[in-house]
């Protein structure tokens, strides 16, 4: 049952982060970290979760980064 549960919670995190339709980024970013967050709470081996929460993850980083260096430059 847990798995499944794992899995109902998981993928509509990675969802909101991929489809666009579901809503701005910044909302669809935000519910993807909290069904990625609750389903590592559900199962905190759960290698798919931590997955797409590391993914998820490296992509916020990576604009922070990017915008971190336009700013920095100048070029806003």
């Amino acid at each position: 049952m847990q798995c499944k549960l794992v899995v109902c919670v998981c993928w509509p995190g990675w969802m909101y982060h991929t489809v666009e339709s579901l809503g701005d980024s910044q909302t669809r970013e935000s519910a993807a970290i909290n069904y990625l967050r609750r389903s590592i709470e559900v199962e905190p081996t759960s290698g798919q979760s931590w997955y797409f929460l590391g993914r998820l993850e490296s992509v916020r980083k990576e604009i922070d980064q990017f915008t971190a260096l336009i700013v920095v430059d100048g070029r806003s």
